[in-house]
């Protein structure tokens, strides 16, 4: 293992950031090749894809001179500068703000260099020579004063083939959770959306002529046999509670209980535990979990613990209606409704007053019984893989310094 400026073992450095398509003599399309932006490129993975912009293949070839290819490190130079991601992929993109790209030469493995780079000891390079401040961003002349320490090919393969390995499976993980939740969605639309669940004969109910009743609650119709009721008459809404932060400790302890925060949805990295107490309101993993700020009705699962204020119950006095209830409120019709009547509010939060103006069709026993089972299974699946991509970022960022330092070697 030896030290070598990162700029010596690249073969090119592609560098676009200051093009824009009016530059160009163009705009924005809404369709044709993406343009991936620092908003996008993530260390963990791409992210808010559904926010890039597009551009014809006139501006894209006007822009893109040199090419991204397989192979090639995505590098961000700010808002945070220093991310880093391997392009596994044929997809021709456009380079834009924030957003550069590395290659690395064919004497090194791209992958090795990946994970160096987003290793300390790599960010620790990197940020070094920006005074300790990621304010000013990275550059291309950043980047030859930035020092790697580099192994043989071979060497550099085996570490890369462990890392990306690792990553391959939460990558491959994420897709099935995707396909997952996309399948419950369309089965709940096709179910008591469209009503054309299966009849008694297996062939979709509405589709093939199953009778529907005008019901004065509802203003609509429904299949006939199911009830209209409001969502109050089956479920409870139950507030969480906030307890002193004097209370809070970082590290478990008997005693103690997790203390669910809102933001513990999407990072996990700051947990906190808080005393058990009578008084904390208290959630399970399959608990149907609503935020009443922010992203005011969007539906949660997945913690378990003492909850916040932040956070609401949505408990379900009959087992069998849960899954059934958690696929109304997680329909795209009712979050935006809830989100926008919070939004209405004086005191911009959900409340169960806002919840009691739902009213929703009860579908039969059997009907409800099949999705019950389905559903179960499908959150059962999410939950288990949600889990073993959380060991296996664990497993990774216990191996990627050890590996990277030569702490640990890896045998044939």
């Amino acid at each position: 293992m030896k030290q070598e400026v990162l700029t010596d073992i690249l073969d090119k450095i592609i560098d676009y950031r200051g093009k824009t398509p009016k530059k160009l003599g163009g705009d924005w399309s809404k369709s044709g090749y993406r343009a991936l932006s620092a908003l996008q490129v993530k260390t963990t993975g791409l992210q808010n894809l559904d926010e890039c912009h597009y551009v014809n293949e006139d501006i894209y070839r006007k822009w893109m001179k040199e090419e991204v290819k397989r192979g090639d490190i995505l590098m961000t130079s700010e808002a945070p500068a220093g991310q880093v991601f391997y392009w596994d992929s044929d997809e021709k993109i456009v380079l834009s703000q924030r957003l550069f790209c590395l290659r690395v030469n064919n004497k090194h493995n791209p992958i090795y260099v990946k994970y160096y780079l987003q290793s300390d000891t790599g960010q620790k390079a990197i940020f070094g020579n920006l005074s300790g401040s990621t304010v000013s961003g990275v550059s291309a002349k950043t980047l030859e004063y930035t020092t790697i320490f580099i192994r043989s090919l071979e060497e550099e393969t085996k570490i890369a083939n462990v890392l990306y390995s690792i990553d391959k499976k939460i990558d491959i993980n994420n897709k099935i959770i995707k396909t997952s939740e996309k399948l419950m969605r369309e089965i709940y639309d096709h179910w008591f959306v469209q009503f054309d669940f299966p009849d008694e004969n297996g062939r979709p109910y509405k589709s093939f002529g199953g009778e529907m009743v005008y019901d004065e609650k509802l203003k609509r119709e429904i299949p006939k046999g199911w009830k209209a009721c409001n969502i109050l008459d089956v479920a409870d809404w139950v507030g969480g509670a906030q307890p002193p932060k004097s209370t809070f400790i970082y590290e478990p302890c008997n005693g103690y209980v997790r203390f669910i925060q809102n933001r513990d949805y999407a990072d996990d990295n700051y947990k906190t535990w808080i005393p058990e107490s009578k008084s904390n309101k208290i959630c399970d993993r399959l608990d149907i979990m609503m935020d009443k700020y922010g992203d005011a009705g969007r539906i949660r699962f997945g913690l378990a613990g003492a909850y916040n204020v932040a956070l609401a119950k949505i408990a379900i006095e009959k087992e069998k209606l849960r899954e059934y209830i958690r696929g109304f409120l997680s329909s795209e019709a009712i979050y935006q409704y809830l989100y926008n009547a919070c939004m209405a509010s004086t005191r911009a939060s959900l409340n169960e007053e806002i919840l009691g103006n739902l009213n929703l069709a009860i579908p039969s026993e059997e009907i409800l019984s099949k999705y019950q089972s389905m559903a179960e299974q499908n959150i059962q699946l999410i939950l288990n893989l949600s889990d073993e991509n959380k060991q296996l970022a664990s497993l990774r960022d216990w191996l990627l310094p050890m590996l990277i330092n030569g702490q640990v070697t890896i045998k044939e």
